[in-house]
């Protein structure tokens, strides 16, 4: 129950999920269902943009979700990073970028390999803003900062790239 799980977030201050899938589940019923399920102003989820490279993000959902697109460790554009416009609207996506590409990490079978792909880049936002959320939470005496006031922290203490301000390949 929807209720229930709001309960149990708020109680053990589960304030952001990360989520990395094709592009066709992000879309109809899904999307939809988890806007209605989401709405909750402690709660956030970082979404990553995808790895078909220029337009292309399909998530156009709740404002309590930051598209994540990747970069390479020098902070340039990925190339393989889906980036927006989305919706009617003509949103800009991604909202923010980090590291996504030549990522060690663990291989299939053992040991370690290095691959790409915003599924590396968005769980490094989600984990900014629970840093974010902890800090906020040890200055204001245990007060969760909302979700709308993190994501702007995040987007707007990001080291702007490409064109100045917003922008559809880093956010």
């Amino acid at each position: 129950a929807a209720g229930e799980r709001r309960r149990v977030r708020h109680k053990y201050y589960h304030t952001i999920d990360n989520h990395s899938y094709a592009a066709s589940a992000l879309n109809g019923p899904y999307a939809y269902q988890f806007d209605i399920d989401n709405r909750d102003l402690n709660f956030m989820a970082t979404f990553s943009a995808g790895n078909d490279g220029g337009a292309g993000i399909s998530p156009d959902m709740s404002k309590n979700v930051m598209i994540v697109g990747a970069t390479d460790f020098d902070g340039n554009y990925a190339s393989f990073s889906s980036t927006g416009p989305i919706g009617t609207n003509d949103r800009i996506v991604p909202d923010i970028s980090a590291i996504g590409e030549h990522i060690l990490a663990t291989a299939i079978g053992g040991g370690y390999s290095r691959t790409s792909g915003t599924s590396f880049s968005s769980p490094s936002v989600a984990g900014m803003y629970v840093l974010l959320q902890q800090l906020h939470r040890e200055r204001f005496k245990g007060m969760q900062i909302s979700a709308d006031v993190g994501k702007l922290a995040l987007i707007h203490t990001a080291v702007d790239k490409g064109v100045i301000g917003p922008d559809y390949n880093y956010g």
